[in-house]
């Protein structure tokens, strides 16, 4: 948030606007607190939360696309393989915020043109 609001949002025109990207993915290595699951979906759910309290709330934000969904080949980092589909948590809050974006009419609405 901090890198957007000092080195992006000042070269935004009044009508620009950005997506932001979250990394919502997961580590594989199942060593310790690193792959445990559900610590990891606690961090990812935590983030998540930032992330959608920051999107609803600056007009400056387009949209917002979590990466990466799918789990990741084989060769990949472990750090980094685990799509965010892997935890079912983070997926529904996902699918909440699109209902709440979509308001029902099926096309997803951005947060400044809500009302």
């Amino acid at each position: 948030m901090q890198f957007y609001i000092e080195r992006i949002f000042p070269l935004l025109k009044p009508h620009q606007r950005v997506w932001i990207i979250p990394g919502l993915f997961g580590n594989s290595n199942e060593s310790g607190d690193a792959g445990n699951h559900s610590v990891q979906q606690s961090a990812l759910l935590q983030s998540l939360g930032q992330c959608t309290t920051w999107f609803l709330g600056e007009p400056r934000i387009a949209a917002m696309a979590p990466y990466h969904w799918f789990h990741r080949a084989a060769g990949a980092a472990p750090e980094f393989s685990l799509g965010v589909s892997e935890f079912p948590q983070v997926v529904e809050s996902l699918r909440s915020l699109g209902h709440r974006l979509k308001g029902g009419n099926g096309t997803a609405l951005s947060p400044v043109t809500q009302e």
